[in-house]
């Protein structure tokens, strides 16, 4: 039996919707009502306000909703009778399913107004669009054939993947600065599956312009991407290059540097992509607009050379939780993750070493990983390192906003907890005996956090942060590598920004407060007291104790900077500077530059 075929069925069910449509069009003229109320709370008291307004006026549309709810179940029968006609009773089961469309329909008018309010007007589109195809509509066409109920079901259940889609959607906007984790990102992930599927297929067929390169990086502008596009607009003046900005900083940030860009969750972002013979990223295919990059040759740069374990060889990757049901969850996105690390044509290594440990990362031969170096690190390899240091600190005291700088400059670096609390960041008590020491040796120490991790209200401080500390967030600066020139020594615990920072043969201070959870939790390549050589500190205290001997004249600094070396010629394998060159030199292993 089809809704369609049966002319009985066909009638029940648009019985239904005449008595609930006329509810959806006074919730579309509410709509229009509340878009400039909304926009004024927008404008005058930010998306933190309109946020909380609008969750008030959706549990008032949820109340409304359930009372109506609870008056058509209990009278759905008599409701059909009067108006139709008895032999219309038999679908008042149908007519009580589609007593929650209102209260989905209320939700999706009060977050669609809200999302509209704050001037994110694609993202409507984009809503509607993975809610209907293909999950949506063929949800509904196959449901339509088992009748009335099953159709006001499949109707339903669209609804409510397109009310779902404008709830993450608005949570998503007016919470920008809600820390990553792989949980979240694993949830939107699955959710989005089979759009990804289908527009993947479609992706595949299109057209691609092998002179077309897109660039993307999930923290921003600059670093690898950046160094390679570059390379290949420097090599072929005939080529697009083109970057996917992240949101409107990175977008103003490539345009202030001369590079043309797109927003990603733009249709301009998501058709760059779609036309592009090459993409180069460095986290995932999130770093572009992930439907449309199938059929592509990607590149992945990867975003630092690997201590911890990372993707397939870290548990915290695929992660949903810690309950049963999570684990199990956790094991079936295995299936999509080893799919998406296949994807890639080529990954590039700064050595040897990190390509071994890319092929069990992300379960792919070594053919398809290139020892190149790494892009992102060609800026810290100078022809006058004096000069470089200069330009560092200048640019430093530009962003801060000063005149001069200490002669001493150290900063913090730590890695990311997938979302947790970093157990390093320093308290107040800390604070104060790493302002003392700064005080006494004249120098200068930056706190330069994970781009998902923790910002300066992390440190609790009841008073005002010392002069001689300061914070050098994402938000402030993306691409912190070229002002690695300007530390003099560094502090860090797993981070990759240590390999990096060998390049300078500086002294590194391995400050690991949480070593035995973290080596449980997330996991290391290797013993940390074989990459540390047995020098680690676990309290602030002895860091800074470390770094007053070494300023004393002691042997230790110069013992220090030999660890240093040591680093460097271990995950290294060349040193001069020339990585995204060789990425893109003609006749390139595997062809990767036409």
């Amino acid at each position: 039996m089809t809704a369609s075929g049966d002319i009985q069925q066909a009638a029940g069910l648009r019985a239904i919707l005449n008595l609930l449509v006329p509810l959806n069009t006074l919730l579309v003229g509410a709509s229009a009502a509340l878009l400039p109320l909304l926009a004024e709370v927008q404008r005058s008291s930010g998306r933190a306000e309109l946020a909380a307004v609008t969750h008030r006026m959706v549990a008032f549309v949820l109340v409304g909703a359930v009372i109506f709810a609870a008056i058509i179940v209990g009278f759905s029968g008599r409701l059909l009778g009067m108006v139709y006609g008895s032999q219309f009773v038999q679908f008042a089961p149908a007519l009580q399913a589609a007593s929650l469309l209102p209260a989905l329909w209320g939700v999706v008018v009060v977050y669609r107004t809200s999302i509209r309010a704050m001037g994110e007007a694609f993202d409507l589109f984009k809503v509607y669009f993975y809610a209907l195809v293909p999950v949506g509509i063929t949800l509904m066409v196959v449901m339509s054939r088992g009748g009335a109920s099953r159709a006001v079901i499949g109707v339903v259940i669209t609804q409510l993947l397109i009310a779902s889609g404008f709830i993450y959607r608005f949570i998503a906007i007016t919470r920008g600065g809600v820390r990553f984790s792989f949980v979240k990102a694993n949830t939107s992930k699955m959710l989005l599956l089979p759009v990804y599927v289908f527009v993947g297929l479609l992706a595949r067929l299109w057209p691609r312009s092998r002179k077309l390169w897109v660039f993307g990086r999930k923290s921003g502008f600059g670093e690898g991407p950046l160094r390679v596009l570059l390379e290949v607009r420097a090599r072929h003046p005939d080529f697009r290059v083109v970057w996917v900005a992240q949101n409107d900083k990175d977008l103003a940030a490539a345009r202030h540097a001369g590079v043309e860009c797109v927003l990603r969750s733009s249709l301009a972002g998501f058709l760059a992509t779609l036309r592009a013979g090459v993409i180069v990223i460095t986290h995932g295919l999130g770093d572009i607009s992930r439907p449309a990059a199938p059929g592509a040759k990607i590149i992945q740069l990867w975003h630092g050379t690997p201590l911890k374990l990372i993707s397939l060889d870290s548990p915290s990757t695929y992660s949903f939780g810690r309950s049963l049901v999570a684990r199990a969850m956790g094991r079936l996105m295995l299936v999509p993750y080893r799919a998406a690390f296949r994807a890639p044509h080529a990954y590039v290594a700064a050595s040897e070493l990190s390509a071994q440990r890319f092929v069990t990362a992300f379960g792919l031969p070594r053919k398809r990983i290139l020892v190149t170096g790494d892009p992102r690190c060609d800026c810290l390899f100078a022809s006058d390192p004096e000069l470089s240091r200069k330009l560092a600190r200048r640019t430093l005291a530009k962003l801060w906003g000063v005149e001069t700088l200490p002669e001493t400059i150290l900063m913090y670096a730590p890695t990311w907890r997938d979302g947790e609390v970093d157990p390093g960041v320093p308290g107040p008590a800390e604070i104060g005996c790493l302002a003392k020491m700064c005080d006494e040796t004249g120098a200068c120490l930056i706190i330069r956090s994970h781009p998902w991790g923790f910002g300066a209200d992390a440190l609790h401080l009841q008073q005002e942060i010392p002069a001689s500390i300061r914070f050098l967030p994402s938000s402030l600066v993306s691409d912190v590598t070229p002002l690695l020139h300007a530390v003099d020594g560094l502090i860090t615990d797993y981070s990759a920004i240590a390999i990096d920072y060998s390049l300078l043969e500086r002294p590194i201070y391995f400050f690991a407060p949480d070593l035995a959870t973290y080596v449980a939790t997330r996991g290391l390549y290797e013993p940390y007291e074989v990459f540390t050589n047995e020098d680690w500190c676990s309290h602030w205290y002895e860091v800074i104790s470390q770094i007053l001997h070494d300023m004393s004249g002691a042997g230790t600094y110069a013992k220090r900077c030999d660890r240093t070396r040591a680093i460097k010629r271990r995950h290294h394998a060349f040193h001069d500077g020339r990585a995204a060159s060789r990425l893109n030199r003609p006749g390139f292993r595997g062809g990767y530059l036409v």
